[in-house]
C-alpha cells in the first residue's frame, strides 16, 4: 500500500503540473499523508523532493508556493486526524509514536537488521529482477515525439526513479523491497519505448538486447548447474571451515532432480520473445515474456520453496514451532532473525504488555520467572556466550544451530 498511496500522490502532483487544477494538490497530499502512515516520513520525502527537482530542471525555478502549502496542509491534516485517535483512544499512543520516530531516524542513520549493502545494490536487483523491464526503462527516458502533457508524466517519472534510487542507495539499510517504488515509474518509462518501438516497428537496440540474453543467461546458468552441484554437497560442506556453513551444505534437502526446468523454460520463453520481436510480433513478444516469467515464479516455488528454507531456517522454525505453546520467551543470539517473533505465541507478561527484550537484564542475571529457550548459531558458540548465557544449558544441535534452555 505504500507504493500505491506515493506514487498515487505523485501522480497527481503531475497532474496539477499539467492541468493546473488545484483540487489535484488536495487529493495529492492526502495520498501522502497515508503513504506517510503506512511508511514513515519517505512517503512525504521521496515526492516532494522528486517535485523540488523537477521545478529546479524543468518549471525554470518558478515555484508553485500556493500549490505546495496545498499539499502539506492536506498531508498534515490526513497526519493529524490519525494522530489525534490514536493519541486519544490508545492508553500507549504517545509511547507508540515516540518509538515509530525513532525507529525512522535510526533506519536512515543505522543498517538495521544486519541489511547493510554496497551503494550499487538496488540499481543491481532491478536491472536482474526486473528483467526485461530494466532492459526498456533507459531507453524510454528519452522518447520523443510525445505531447506537452505526457512530457511532463515522463520528465516526472523519470526524476521520481532516479530520486528512488539515490535515495536508497545512500541510505544504509538495504533491503531489496525498499526500492520497489522505483517499478510504478520504470514501468510508464518503458512502455513509452515499448509504444514508440511498436509504432515505428523498429527493432531493439543493442544495449537492450544484450540485457535480454545476458541476464536470463545469468539467471539460468545456475538452475542447470544445480543437478551437478546436489549430489556434490556433502563433499564441499566437508571442507568448509565455517561450522555453521558445514553443516547446512552438508543437510539433506530432499531435491528432486528437476529443478534444472526452472532455468530451461525461463530462458525459453525469454529467448522466444526475442525472436517474436525480430518478427515485428510486439503482442506475442509481450505475451511470451509474461507467460515465462510466470511459469518460472511458480516452478521456483513448487520445486524450490520447502528446499531454500531447509538450508537456513527449518531447524528454528521446528524449535520455534515445537515451543509457540509454551508461553515462552525464545531468544535468539549472534545473528538475526524474525522467525521466534512469527511463531512466537507470547501472551503479556503479569508485570504489563512488554517484550522479551524488556527482561533481557532480568534473564542474564537469573532472576526470569518465565520460561525461556535461546537459538543460536553453531559458529557463535564460545567462552564469551557461555559467560553471557550462564543459565542456559545445551538442549541438542541441529542443521548448523544449537538450542538452550533457561534453567536458574
Amino acid at each position: 500500500f505504500f507504493n500505491l498511496f506515493i506514487f498515487s500522490g505523485f501522480l497527481y502532483i503531475l497532474r496539477f503540473e499539467s492541468e493546473k487544477e488545484y483540487k489535484f494538490t488536495w487529493l495529492a497530499g492526502l495520498f501522502l499523508g497515508l503513504a506517510t502512515l503506512t511508511k514513515g516520513p519517505v512517503g512525504l520525502l521521496i515526492p516532494m523532493l522528486a517535485w523540488f527537482v523537477y521545478t529546479l530542471r524543468y518549471a525554470r525555478k518558478k515555484w508553485e508556493w500556493k500549490a505546495q502549502f496545498f499539499v502539506l496542509v492536506s498531508w498534515f491534516f490526513t497526519m493529524a486526524i490519525w494522530f489525534f485517535a490514536f493519541l486519544v483512544f490508545d492508553p500507549r499512543g504517545k509511547e507508540t509514536l515516540e518509538k515509530f520516530i525513532a525507529y525512522q531516524i535510526d533506519l536512515f542513520v543505522n543498517p538495521v537488521a544486519g541489511h547493510s549493502q554496497p551503494f550499487y545494490y538496488h540499481i543491481l536487483i532491478f536491472l536482474l529482477a526486473c528483467i526485461p523491464l530494466s532492459a526498456f526503462v533507459f531507453r524510454g527516458m528519452w522518447v520523443k515525439g510525445i505531447n506537452e502533457k505526457e512530457l511532463i508524466f515522463k520528465r516526472g517519472f523519470t526524476l521520481l526513479f532516479f530520486v528512488v534510487l539515490i535515495l536508497f542507495s545512500v541510505v544504509r539499510t538495504k533491503i531489496a523491497h525498499y526500492s520497489s517504488l522505483m517499478y510504478f515509474p520504470a514501468a510508464m518509462l518503458a512502455a513509452y519505448y515499448w509504444e514508440e518501438l511498436k509504432a515505428i516497428r523498429g527493432s531493439l537496440k543493442w544495449e537492450a538486447k544484450l540485457m535480454l540474453i545476458v541476464i536470463p543467461s545469468l539467471i539460468t546458468l545456475p538452475f542447470l548447474l544445480l543437478n551437478f552441484i546436489i549430489p556434490m554437497l556433502p563433499v564441499i560442506g566437508g571442507n568448509l571451515k565455517d561450522e555453521f556453513l558445514r553443516e547446512i551444505v552438508s543437510s539433506d534437502a530432499g531435491w528432486s532432480g528437476f529443478e534444472f526446468m526452472i532455468g530451461l523454460v525461463f530462458f525459453s520463453f525469454f529467448m522466444g520473445a526475442l525472436v517474436f520481436i525480430r518478427q515485428k510480433k510486439y503482442t506475442s513478444a509481450l505475451f511470451s515474456w509474461c507467460i515465462g516469467t510466470v511459469l518460472f515464479l511458480a516452478m521456483l516455488s513448487g520445486l524450490t520453496g520447502k528446499i531454500i528454507p531447509h538450508y537456513y531456517q527449518k531447524p528454528l522454525t521446528d524449535f520455534f514451532k515445537q515451543h509457540s505453546e509454551e508461553n515462552a520467551y525464545c531468544l535468539v543470539a549472534g545473528f538475526h532473525t524474525y522467525t521466534n517473533l512469527f511463531y512466537l505465541n507470547l501472551q503479556p507478561d503479569y508485570r504489563g504488555d512488554r517484550t522479551p527484550w524488556d527482561f533481557k537484564e532480568d534473564i542474564y542475571s537469573g532472576v526470569c520467572t518465565r520460561k525461556v529457550y535461546l537459538a543460536t548459531r553453531l559458529d557463535k558458540v564460545s567462552w564469551q556466550f557461555f559467560q553471557r548465557h550462564r543459565y542456559f544449558v545445551p538442549l541438542y544441535e541441529k542443521g548448523g544451530y544449537c538450542f538452550f534452555e533457561y534453567r536458574k
